[in-house]
């Protein structure tokens, strides 16, 4: 050890750094929270920096936390050149069993409790917000699944499929999973190691969170042990409300994505429209080529309306004829002084004095050609 480098010890109820005694390892004691208003990365890695010691103990009794802080923690444990091992005397719960599973070797109390779940989070914003914070929670997911198989040496799936369970495991299951290497008093007296369906069913409904305190005060959450009935009732409550926001976070996403898919529908079947309204004008006034250039640039029906309209008495004549290649007006009825309709339309489209005189024309030599 470097003898210019004082190594300090930390002191509080709930995160301590111990020396070392009678031989034993260097001791840190996690009984906290993971971010929040418990142990910070920031204040974890500055301690652990400061030790040199070679093998190191890390004492954890936590129900978890934030994972962003978890994952900065596991970061900060991989590259410290000591050996790790995880202690778990009770409770190793959400992102502390990330913790847990980066040290060299863990050893659990046959009375612990070992958790993992999916991760979870709470978000709120507009579908487009709520759909990436989908997406962010499942890459950090991602990064769970990749310590547990680490340490487990367990198929991604099943690992996935243990997430979703989201249920407490005894140390025993745990050991069986490969994330815990040994039970270190299971050859206690086998009366008290009975783990009953009714511990599971208590254990489950403790949240992974802690009551919220200003930073910075020293008072911290009492344990239940200590509550009064009305405290660990309020403690439920909080809980049941946590639980119901998460809910009502994932309601409104899906609900969300519904009324998204709704509209990208409903102007799928308006451009649809557009289209075809487009190509039946072109169709109808001998314009389709014009038509099907105005429905793939996106214009309206409106725009294409008025395009035809400006048309030349030229344009509409030479319309006319792809419309109606075998129609040829007959000599008598070259001054419009006959009796055929048609003939004296064409003499109107040519004698049009405006655009919109020579459409309307336009117009109604169709409906006359339509009727031979």
């Amino acid at each position: 050890m470097n003898p210019k480098k004082k190594t300090k010890t930390k002191t509080n109820s709930y995160f301590n750094i111990s020396n070392r005694v009678d031989g034993e390892p260097r001791a840190i004691k996690i009984h906290d929270e993971i971010g929040g208003w418990g142990l910070w990365a920031q204040e974890f890695m500055a301690e652990l920096n400061e030790i040199e010691d070679s093998e190191i103990e890390i004492d954890i009794f936590s129900p978890g936390g934030s994972i962003a802080h978890g994952l900065q923690m596991v970061k900060a444990i991989e590259s410290h050149p000591a050996t790790f091992t995880a202690k778990i005397d009770s409770l190793a719960g959400s992102m502390a069993t990330g913790l847990a599973s980066v040290c060299d070797k863990v050893v659990a109390s046959r009375f612990a409790t070992y958790w993992i779940h999916r991760a979870q989070g709470v978000a709120m914003g507009d579908a487009d917000e709520l759909s990436n914070a989908g997406e962010d929670l499942a890459k950090l997911e991602v990064k769970l699944i990749d310590i547990y198989e680490a340490k487990s040496g367990a198929d991604r799936d099943q690992i996935a499929q243990w997430m979703s369970e989201d249920r407490p495991w005894t140390a025993e299951e745990a050991k069986e999973r490969g994330f815990i290497d040994e039970i270190y008093d299971e050859d206690s007296d086998e009366s008290t190691n009975r783990i009953t369906p009714a511990l599971i069913e208590a254990v489950a409904k403790i949240s992974n969170s802690t009551p919220p305190q200003p930073r910075g005060k020293t008072t911290k959450p009492k344990s239940q042990a200590t509550m009064t009935p009305e405290e660990i009732q309020a403690m439920k409550d909080e809980n049941a409300r946590l639980k119901t926001s998460e809910q009502e976070a994932k309601t409104q996403l899906a609900a969300a994505n519904n009324t998204q898919n709704a509209a990208v529908e409903a102007a799928l079947k308006k451009d649809r429209e557009r289209t075809s309204q487009i190509n039946e004008l072109g169709s109808k006034f001998g314009f389709k080529a014009e038509a099907k250039k105005f429905a793939d640039e996106g214009k309206s029906v409106e725009e294409f309306q008025a395009h035809i309209l400006n048309k030349s008495p030229d344009d509409w004549q030479n319309s006319l004829k792809v419309k109606n290649p075998s129609h040829q007006r007959n000599q008598a009825d070259e001054d419009g002084d006959g009796s055929d309709p048609i003939a004296k339309l064409e003499k109107e489209i040519e004698n049009a004095k405006t655009p919109l005189d020579a459409g309307r024309a336009g117009k109604a030599m169709l409906d006359q050609i339509r009727k031979k």
